[in-house]
């Protein structure tokens, strides 16, 4: 087992995704949705993800959320979304738009470039303890986001902004009723955190990502988690307590006397405290640029908490599931 653990170790799903068509649609076609104050909406029900398509008739656009993309491919969100399933996507797609509007005129190709204001992705970590999948979130929450607002609730927590959130919250009640089949004899699982970074309209003012580019390339997911990473310091290894004892004790070695005196205080005050507290100090940034460099996550993780995690990580999802 390979103790060395990031979080991009770990399997990287698409969830929410929300796009947007620039077309024309007749009154006809959406004359008997749900008539809202800026829009026509109506929602359907794909293997239980729900599909909401609304139409902005003044600005000739036509919007599709999906709530699970998973959820909608493969009756499950748990299941990870893979690129080669584009074209089934898109033939959903379409098929669900002409149902709706009477039409039989959505082409699959239409969808390429519809620009997605939506684009959530997430990561799922099993726990055979509920105390390790707590004390996981409870070190998941010592992180933040430049200006971000935080909003603590019983199981879980957000941290956001206009254009981006990021949320942890426990599975733990979907995995015992709706995902059944993760209680199989092989397979201990039974407690899971998912970490989830939503990204909204706002963040793709200076970039527009297309429908093609994020659904049918299996590493876009991944570029973007890795960019969402980074801006709550969560790129580099995962310190357990003798690595983040180990990571102090070179600091001490490498650096002036009265520095490595400072920068010792300071990680072991960012482990009580978090990022929310320690960016208030003058030293924050000299301190963080310092573990950057090191590729480490300066925020040490309980023993047992790391030891579970790298347990799992080999086995996290199986081919057939």
């Amino acid at each position: 087992m390979n103790n060395q653990i990031k979080l991009t170790d770990f399997p990287i799903n698409i969830d929410t995704i929300c796009f947007k068509l620039n077309v024309y649609l007749a009154k006809k076609c959406y004359s008997d949705w749900e008539n809202k104050y800026k829009f026509y909406q109506t929602i359907r029900f794909i293997n239980g993800s729900r599909v909401s398509i609304r139409y902005y008739s003044f600005y000739r656009c036509l919007s599709v959320y999906v709530d699970s993309l998973p959820g909608l491919m493969y009756g499950n969100s748990q299941v990870l979304y893979k690129s080669r399933d584009y074209f089934l996507f898109k033939r959903l797609i379409a098929d669900l738009i002409n149902s709706v509007t009477g039409l039989n005129e959505f082409e699959l190709d239409i969808f390429d470039y519809a620009k997605i204001v939506r684009f959530d992705i997430n990561q799922d970590y099993y726990f055979s303890s509920k105390s390790n999948e707590r004390k996981f979130r409870e070190w998941l929450s010592k992180f933040c986001m430049p200006y971000a607002k935080s909003n603590i609730y019983t199981s879980g927590h957000k941290n956001g902004t206009k254009s981006t959130n990021i949320t942890c919250y426990s599975k733990d009640e979907q995995l015992k009723t709706k995902y059944k089949e993760f209680n199989n004899p092989y397979d201990k699982r039974c407690f899971c955190t998912r970490i989830e970074f939503q990204l909204k309209a706002n963040y793709w003012k200076s970039e527009k990502l297309y429908l093609i580019n994020a659904l049918s390339n299996s590493f876009a997911k991944d570029t973007y988690f890795n960019l969402m990473l980074n801006k709550v310091h969560l790129c580099g290894t995962v310190m357990n307590s003798s690595r983040f004892y180990n990571f102090v004790k070179k600091v001490q070695q490498n650096k002036r006397k009265d520095y490595a005196k400072n920068i010792k205080k300071f990680y072991y005050e960012l482990s009580k405290s978090g990022f929310n507290v320690m960016k208030k100090l003058p030293s924050y940034k000299n301190y963080i640029k310092y573990s950057v460099n090191s590729g480490k996550i300066p925020i040490k993780l309980d023993d047992n908490v790391y030891k579970e995690i790298a347990e799992f990580k080999d086995i996290y999802y199986s081919e057939n599931f």
